[in-house]
């Protein structure tokens, strides 16, 4: 059965070669700060006052716009993105020190927000050998190795992204894994509680160059978050962090 692929919007440092708004669908590359739906629409819909062949010359005609159910429900959402991209900024800028440059559209799980920020390529994923569910993992299609009890994702960090949206809340981004046997279509399957997280990143504001950085999770108390596969995808659920200027705390 084929698949349709879910993409969303990731905030880079890089540089848009090709600058400049062009359609309602480019709402991620607004300058900060969020404008209103109205706003948003008067920017593309042109003039609204057309010059009436049939009247005298100079004389214009007055247009309006009558809203209907379809139009409100497509610029409540315009205007839902505008704030998802403002706080995804915030946090970018916060966690990585430097501003927005550019965005690309990567693969992620549905359920991900259509706009989040890169904090690093994910170089690997450490699950609690205690709660790590072997079997599962043996189906799939991904590196693991033994770190003494606990075992070890190995990702490929230049394809995949560690991001988190504008509430803090992290994900992967970037990674599509075959359905293995046996494994429920629509069914979370548990993987093990994340005991650490690897990614490589650039923080100018701390120390210069592009370095791998390892955040250890409830290391002085919390919850460990928990690593699962649906349908393809791997997602975080629960734990207790922060991102902050400093990286990832808690």
């Amino acid at each position: 059965m084929h698949r349709q692929k879910n993409m969303v919007r990731v905030l880079n440092p890089a540089r848009r070669k090709n600058g400049g708004l062009t359609t309602i669908a480019d709402l991620a590359l607004i300058p900060s700060g969020i404008l209103s739906a109205l706003e948003l629409r008067e920017r593309f819909k042109g003039k609204s006052a057309k010059t009436n062949p049939e009247q005298p010359h100079g004389h214009t005609t007055n247009t309006v716009r009558v809203l209907n159910p379809a139009m409100v429900n497509r610029l409540s959402a315009v205007t839902r993105n505008a704030k998802e991209k403002v706080k995804a900024e915030d946090l970018f800028f916060e966690f990585r020190g430097r501003i927005v440059r550019s965005s690309n559209f990567l693969e992620a799980r549905p359920t991900t927000p259509k706009i989040v920020a890169e904090l690093g390529g994910l170089v690997e994923i450490v699950l609690d050998g205690e709660t790590a569910r072997n079997k599962n993992l043996r189906c799939l299609d991904i590196e693991v190795s033994n770190d003494n009890c606990d075992k070890v994702l190995r990702l490929d960090s230049k394809r995949v992204k560690l991001a988190a949206d504008g509430n803090g809340d992290l994900h992967i981004v970037g990674l599509c894994l075959s359905m293995p046997e046996g494994f429920a279509r629509g069914r979370s399957h548990f993987l093990g509680n994340v005991v650490s997280v690897a990614y490589r990143t650039d923080k100018p504001h701390i120390e210069k160059g592009v370095l791998d950085y390892e955040h250890e999770f409830a290391e002085h108390g919390g919850d460990y978050p928990k690593l699962y596969y649906k349908d393809g995808y791997l997602f975080f659920r629960g734990g207790t962090y922060t991102i902050t200027s400093a990286g990832i705390v808690g």
